[in-house]
């Protein structure tokens, strides 16, 4: 299993020819976070070289690993998947195999209708349930540290779905609001806090003049507010 920072530097510790020899036979599951286009790159070295491979994209903080509100979504060969079913199971208790609005735009822009993104919609439910009760407690206490996933990890991700966005022909104005908010937190020195820590930033109304400045026809932002979706990309590579 492989789970790193972006698909940059998986390229150079796993898309090798010298990694690709060792692995031959053998099976590789991707945990890093990508693009589809990350995807495919990746099972194209796999089938370059043997190996056999599955794709996939964790919906759960760290603590939620190995519990019922862990999912893990799989792409790939349907017999590897059946094949490491049990394993992988111990991840996640929903483990899925796949061959809101936005989110479903982009499912279908790969080919996955949207029908079949809804009938996930209990699981996306208990993660904000549990994501809402964590939050609830970090506003009372005013205490936004934790070791989960900081704001840092959070804009990385939301630069993925911009990208996708623009890959996919979409509508990005969704994603990259929500992303300048976010990226504002960390100009503003809060990225190693949790998620929550942008509340602190909605008091102040901080993110609506860097949100508006972000989308407004394009125009990129001084280098001294916050960073692009494809500069913060193009640096964690």
């Amino acid at each position: 299993m492989a789970s790193l920072t972006n698909y940059g530097v998986c390229g150079q510790v796993l898309f090798t020819a010298e990694m690709g020899e060792s692995l031959r036979g053998k099976t590789v599951v991707q945990l890093t976070s990508g693009t589809p286009s990350n995807a495919r790159t990746g099972a194209a070295w796999a089938a370059q070289h043997g190996v056999h491979y599955l794709d996939a994209a964790i919906l759960a903080y760290p603590s939620w690993i190995a519990t019922d509100y862990a999912t893990v979504f799989y792409a790939g060969d349907r017999t590897v998947f059946d094949a490491h079913k049990p394993t992988l199971q111990a991840l996640a208790n929903n483990t899925v195999c796949l061959a809101f609005l936005h989110a479903a735009a982009m499912c279908e822009s790969e080919g996955i209708h949207s029908s079949g993104f809804f009938e996930y919609k209990r699981v996306f439910a208990s993660a904000i349930d549990v994501s809402a009760d964590e939050a609830k407690s970090m506003l009372e206490r005013r205490d936004y540290t934790g070791d989960q996933c900081t704001l840092d990890t959070h804009v990385g991700a939301l630069a993925h779905i911009v990208s996708l966005s623009h890959e996919a022909e979409l509508d990005s104005r969704f994603p990259e609001t929500l992303y300048a908010v976010y990226a504002s937190a960390v100009a503003a020195g809060l990225g190693a806090k949790e998620l929550p820590d942008v509340y602190e930033l909605f008091r102040r109304s901080v993110p609506k003049r860097f949100a508006q400045a972000f989308i407004a026809e394009g125009q990129g932002l001084p280098q001294s507010t916050i960073a692009r979706p494809e500069a913060v990309l193009r640096d964690r590579q």
